[in-house]
């Protein structure tokens, strides 16, 4: 589920403000699970990536070179900004933080136990699969018209 989200503007002329030392995104927030961070900025032909330093892994993670290009990584890996090479542009990117729903997860066990399927476990990643669908933003069918243009069901 979405917590929070926000803007990043990242280039040599901005490393002060927009270049983080190793830290968790979980400092401020400790239940954020995972973040995402989409690229919304291409480069240029040739120009260099944008990158990431994954503490433990053994090389920087690269963005690829299209808007849109992203990492997902859990909120509690310790990581970093990467000095931009030199001959790298500005890069504006967007951070989405990321909590655990209990609403889904309830939800699927809600419907396990209606159908009497008890603690069968690929029935109940079967539910979860079915929950997530249900959903989903671009799952208009399940949501039902009243709760999205506020007519009649």
């Amino acid at each position: 589920e979405l917590y929070f989200a926000h803007g990043l503007r990242q280039s040599p002329a901005t490393l002060q403000s927009t270049g983080f030392d190793v830290h968790q995104d979980t400092e401020d927030f400790p239940f954020i699970e995972y973040t995402v961070v989409v690229k919304l900025t291409a480069d240029p032909p040739g120009a260099p990536p944008s990158q990431m330093r994954v503490v433990g892994a053994q090389r920087f993670f690269s963005y690829g070179p299209r808007a849109g290009d992203a990492s997902c990584f859990r909120a509690r890996a310790f990581h970093a900004s990467v000095k931009p090479a030199e001959g790298a542009g500005e890069h504006l990117k967007v951070a989405f933080f990321f909590r655990a729903s209990n609403k889904g997860e309830r939800r699927a066990k809600r419907l396990l136990a209606a159908e009497g399927m008890g603690h069968d476990e690929q029935a109940l990643a079967q539910r979860r699969q079915r929950v997530v669908y249900e959903m989903s933003a671009y799952n208009f069918e399940a949501k039902g018209e009243h709760a999205l243009f506020g007519g009649s069901a």
